[in-house]
């Protein structure tokens, strides 16, 4: 649970990198509704953080998250689960 695992340059302190992604507008929204910005700064925001592109091409798995969070904690169990046998 480390959102700018990247930026911290500390992927070498963790074993497997998982990474959360959205689509811009999603992140978009949940950004302006959660921290009560406007589109302007969100978007600052979101620009000031690695491309998530790069997040995913340096992920050792990646988990699309349009949904709600408890349909995102059911795909995290799922995957736990199924990498603990």
């Amino acid at each position: 649970d480390l959102p700018l695992l990247f930026e911290a340059k500390m992927e070498e302190e963790v074993d497997e990198i998982w990474v959360v992604a959205v689509s811009l507008q999603t992140q978009l929204t949940r950004v302006m509704e959660r921290n009560a910005l406007s589109y302007a700064e969100a978007m600052s925001r979101i620009n000031a953080q690695l491309p998530l592109a790069e997040k995913i091409a340096r992920a050792d798995l990646v988990i699309w998250n349009e949904g709600s969070k408890e349909e995102l904690r059911e795909k995290v169990e799922l995957l736990l689960s199924s990498r603990s046998r």
